[in-house]
């Protein structure tokens, strides 16, 4: 079970923007912290938000804050019908949508896939 989300931005306040990514299993963690790192390390703005879901074991939940990245605890999305999807992983797909309540950025936030590795940004 997911504690309390810690090093996140507070829902009453609102933050110029973040960079976003979703994280249900922890099979991703690896690159998610590799994402983190490679946006420090280019000089981001603009902080990574881990969104994570109650079926992340803690464990990677404390890797993540570990790791000096912001966690902010959703809740699964999925259709009310059955959909069959190509695998098993795509199951969390709908979660994604999530995102689009993330009300404490008041300028803009972009979701991202945990397969970028960033070597240069534009602020």
């Amino acid at each position: 079970m997911v504690e309390p989300e810690t090093g996140s931005p507070s829902p009453n306040h609102h933050h110029e923007g973040a960079w976003i990514v979703l994280l249900t299993r922890p099979s991703y963690l690896p690159g998610v912290i590799l994402l983190g790192h490679s946006l420090k390390k280019v000089g981001s703005k603009y902080p990574l938000v881990v969104a994570v879901t109650p079926s992340l074991p803690q464990y990677a939940v404390d890797a993540l804050l570990g790791s000096g990245l912001q966690v902010k605890n959703i809740q699964p999305i999925a259709p009310k019908n059955h959909v069959d999807v190509v695998a098993e992983r795509f199951e969390d797909t709908w979660t994604k949508l999530a995102v689009f309540g993330f009300e404490e950025y008041k300028v803009r936030y972009i979701m991202l896939s945990i397969f970028l590795y960033f070597v240069w940004i534009a602020n």
